[in-house]
């Protein structure tokens, strides 16, 4: 295990040569740069100077970490070992240059604590031998910095370097102040430290996670809860009301301060709701009119009560997970007043089909399974459960191996591009497709929700549309404009528009047959069935780069959010 240590400056050199002399520590990395005097302004006949990365650090590997507390204070000060070395009342002396292992924190701690916090993993270490290997062709400067690496990627967009000497490199960007100068900073991971890396603004990059707090993912978490929420509704029967039975307990939510009151004032309302009668007018000429009018009101109100008793029981039965996202969203949208009504309408809108790709199923898809049909009043939901590890791993690689992975059932392959794997949770997400009979009934019409972001997209003129396809090219966004340019497009509404395909020779009585006949778990989509729907597996492995594409790049932030909001919401905890 590799420690950092802290020396004074200019005694480097002295702290390494005793601590080479202790037992077990076997290698010192004591980086050092080379230098031009002019750049600093000095003429010399000798203009090349070398000199530390970082003045007063050294890293040690130690090959045993018991060995390594026999030459430890409490406070993490190196002692010299020889008995020579002792002082008059007999103490070892420390090793020379106030050596000790560096942790930033000035708060009293054990020597356990100190060791532990100023380790650093093998993975770690070469990756700073490697930026300070290419520091003077490539950046300006480089820091180790005591903020905790694990908080800064808590609060913000985890990125991956895909070009240059840094190819590879995961962190956190953020833009600093460097030589009174704002610019871009990479922070990556150091044991528990940082190192802050400046001029990253020349490398491309993507993201590779969202985060899933700070101010910055308040908004991308409220859309998550937001799907989470309508697809726990549609499986608990809401199957085409859930986003109004959305607003509707968020409204009444809004009332009160607490779920369980929530569920009171429903039923409650639910009850006013079965009171109301209208009794027809006996004196007038129009009393059978009236009559039958009254009697439309009374059906309307008794199913009114019906469905909100329904909402209020929905509510009793809710998972931890389906309260903490309902939680969150009361706390997003609490209102003095009735305007929470406008923001619930702009926010949760009537979306018949959900966005392409979601972080949870909403029905339950079984684990031995891939999909699952949900039945609607218009059309068949096909849920198709996915891997897009390979899609990450490889930015610019095509969807159709982590789609075919998915639908056979291959899990966990390991990537061969030495780059640090993602975990399949993080990587599974549900792809939601509409099936439903072609005009002639003879096939099958399928296509994927792309909504807000179909919409913005149709509504350019022509001249727009062209050039924003020529940005998208320039910019590199070449799986976005292949689909844009060759997909085809559909729009039926503002919230359900995206990319349709036909099926022929199969309809969709054909798939619901097929589908019940399947036991009841653990099922897969069958071989022959893959071949019938390929047309609309082919719709999704084009979909997916495009969309991954949209969501990992950040020049098009417009564009991105509205992919962040409509068409791929970013799986942040491995799903629910």
């Amino acid at each position: 295990m590799w420690y950092i240590v802290k020396t004074d400056f200019y005694k480097e050199q002295g702290a390494i040569d005793d601590l080479l002399r202790l037992d077990g520590i076997g290698e010192i990395y004591f980086p050092v740069v080379r230098q031009e005097l002019k750049e600093i302004g000095m003429e010399d006949s000798k203009p090349i100077r070398f000199r530390p990365a970082i003045n007063g650090i050294l890293f040690v590997y130690a090959c045993d970490r018991n060995k390594l507390k026999a030459h430890l204070t409490t406070r993490g000060y190196f002692l010299k070992p020889d008995e020579t070395d002792r002082t008059i009342a007999g103490r070892h002396r420390q090793v020379y240059g106030n050596a000790h292992l560096f942790t930033y924190s000035t708060e009293p701690q054990s020597l356990d604590s100190i060791l532990e916090k100023s380790s650093i993993p093998d993975e770690d270490i070469y990756r700073y031998k490697v930026c300070i290997e290419q520091r003077a062709a490539n950046v300006e400067d480089v820091r180790i910095v005591g903020e905790s690496y694990n908080h800064l990627v808590s609060e913000n967009d985890t990125v991956m370097i895909v070009d240059g000497p840094f190819a590879g490199f995961t962190g956190v960007i953020r833009q600093l102040k460097s030589h009174g100068v704002k610019d871009r900073h990479l922070f990556f991971r150091l044991g528990n430290m940082c190192v802050s890396l400046s001029g990253i603004r020349r490398f491309s990059y993507i993201v590779v996670r969202e985060s899933g707090k700070g101010k910055k993912a308040q908004i991308p978490n409220t859309w998550r809860y937001i799907d989470f929420l309508t697809g726990r509704l549609q499986a608990a029967g809401f199957v085409d009301t859930a986003p109004a039975v959305l607003r509707n307990i968020l409204y009444h939510y809004n009332k009160v301060s607490s779920i369980d009151e929530c569920q009171t004032l429903l039923l409650q309302v639910a009850k006013a709701r079965k009171s109301v009668s209208v009794k027809p007018n006996e004196h007038s000429g129009t009393c059978i009119k009236s009559a039958m009018a009254g009697k439309r009101v009374m059906e309307s109100d008794e199913a009114d009560s019906m469905e909100i008793a329904r909402q209020a029981v929905y509510i009793e039965q809710m998972s931890d997970a389906e309260r903490g996202a309902l939680e969150s969203l009361k706390r997003f949208f609490n209102s003095a007043d009735n305007s929470v009504a406008r923001a619930l309408e702009d926010l949760v809108p009537d979306m018949p089909l959900r966005p392409f790709l979601t972080p949870t199923s909403g029905v339950h898809v079984p684990e031995g399974g891939n999909f699952v049909l949900l039945q609607h009043s218009d059309f068949t939901e096909l849920i198709l459960r996915v891997n897009l590890k390979h899609v990450f791993v490889k930015p610019n690689g095509h969807g159709e191996t982590c789609l075919n992975s998915a639908m056979t059932g291959k899990r966990g392959m390991k990537s061969k591009t030495g780059r640090p794997e993602s975990s399949d949770r993080n990587c599974v997400y549900y792809a939601h497709i509409s099936l439903k009979p072609d005009t002639d009934g003879s096939g099958i019409e399928a296509m994927v929700n792309w909504g807000g972001f179909i919409h913005r997209y149709v509504g350019l003129t022509e001249e727009e549309r062209a050039g924003f396809l020529e940005d998208l090219a320039d910019k590199g966004y070449n799986e976005t404009v292949r689909l844009l340019t060759h997909g085809n497009i559909t729009h039926i509404s503002p919230c359900l528009c995206g990319f349709a395909t036909a099926v022929h020779g199969f309809t969709l009585d054909d798939v619901v047959a097929r589908y019940d006949k399947l036991p009841a778990s653990g099922y897969r989509l069958p071989v022959s069935l893959l071949r019938s729907l390929y047309p609309v597996c082919r719709l999704v492995r084009d979909c997916i780069p495009a969309a991954i594409e949209l969501w990992q790049r950040q020049r098009f932030l417009e564009w991105r959010h509205l992919v962040q909001r409509f068409v791929f919401l970013h799986n942040v905890e491995g799903g629910r």
